[in-house]
């Protein structure tokens, strides 16, 4: 569902000449970000990635 966003950021992260694991792991942060909104992409706000943080920061 998120592929298109997810190879996105992976060719961003060749730009910038990130290693390899650096960005797999953005990817699989982001991956869980987007999974636990629900929203598409285009709806998400600051407010949301700070509920995001929040919630991780409060479970694990």
């Amino acid at each position: 569902m998120y592929e298109k966003y997810l190879e996105q950021l992976e060719e961003a992260g060749k730009v910038r000449n990130l290693k390899e694991r650096s960005i797999n792991c953005y990817k699989n942060y982001v991956s869980c970000f987007l999974k636990y909104q629900g929203k598409e992409p285009e709806q998400l706000t600051c407010q949301d990635v700070r509920a995001f943080f929040l919630q991780k920061r409060t479970n694990g």
